[in-house]
């Protein structure tokens, strides 16, 4: 996590913006657009799939790290995402990349 301090207003802000430039660039998505939700309306994540387990656990391992205290708009969809890891699709995947670049444009928030 990362922490600044405002003395003049008596707050600390935590947010994990470190930590999402890392998964940005783990995930190759430097240059990519970041999106304004943190899901599309059009994707349907609850039919499972026989996709590659692997790298869909590692990479919602990271979003549910990155969202779990400092991001509480996309716990919904990370919890989502968690659950059809084990059977993940190609709509899966899309939607982690998308919570991850709607990440990317929100890293700098937090909670004061």
């Amino acid at each position: 996590s990362d922490l600044s301090r405002n003395r003049k207003e008596r707050t600390i802000k935590v947010t994990q913006s470190s930590y999402i430039k890392d998964l940005v660039h783990s995930e190759g998505l430097d240059e990519a657009k970041i999106k304004r939700t943190p899901a599309s309306t059009s994707v349907d994540l609850t039919k499972s799939e026989r996709g590659t387990r692997e790298p869909m656990l590692s990479l919602v391992g990271k979003i549910r790290y990155a969202v779990d205290h400092t991001h509480p708009e996309c716990l919904y969809i990370a919890s989502q995402l968690s659950s059809a890891a084990s059977n993940p699709g190609n709509d899966h995947w899309n939607a982690a990349t998308y919570l991850v670049l709607y990440l990317k444009g929100a890293m700098n928030k937090g909670y004061y």
